[in-house]
């Protein structure tokens, strides 16, 4: 038992964090013509939902704001690229493929909002480096990434399409609402 207590006292739990890189790096936000989601080869990014989401969006806002979405690997190109064809979207939507940090962090600094309604995550570390960065972040009403984002995000029931076009439109609508996410 003393042996359990001695180390105990010795054992620091540190929280995730945001590599120290992430954060503003422009002194003045200018309207942004871009929103920002990240896609992978898991169901559990809810990329097709948020596809389905922006093609529902009004067309006023999708001539000006355009749909980039960051990929780690290319495997997901080949079914993003089908949807948006289906969803005739395609001159809208631009796929960035293994971002660098420096290049993920400028993303995040100059997008409009960042989207990431995830089925599912153990974490969510992309909401807090694209708050660190001042981006205005639209994430899943449950699990961890709600967890993460507390009342600093807009919250969305991440399987209905109309609900995250909903918060897509609020924040690129209302100055108010995405500056106090930021």
């Amino acid at each position: 038992f003393l042996k359990s207590l001695a180390l105990q006292t010795k054992i620091d739990v540190i929280s995730s964090g945001v590599d120290k890189r992430f954060g503003t790096t422009i002194k003045y936000r200018m309207s942004a013509q871009y929103l920002l989601t990240m896609a992978d080869y898991s169901p559990r990014k809810n990329i097709f939902r948020t596809l389905r989401a922006y093609a529902r969006l009004p067309s006023r806002i999708k001539n000006i704001y355009r749909l980039k979405i960051i990929t780690s690997t290319s495997y997901p190109r080949k079914h993003i690229a089908d949807t948006v064809k289906e969803l005739n979207i395609i001159e809208r939507v631009d796929i960035v493929e293994g971002a660098t940090t420096q290049q993920l962090i400028e993303l995040y600094n100059h997008a409009t909002c960042f989207l990431y309604p995830s089925l599912y995550e153990g974490f969510g570390l992309p909401i807090l480096e694209a708050m660190a960065c001042g981006c205005p972040v639209i994430t899943s009403n449950r699990g961890a990434t709600a967890e993460v984002a507390g009342d600093a995000a807009y919250l969305v029931h991440p399987e209905s399409t109309s609900a995250i076009a909903r918060a897509i439109t609020r924040i690129v609508s209302d100055h108010a609402t995405a500056s106090s996410l930021r």
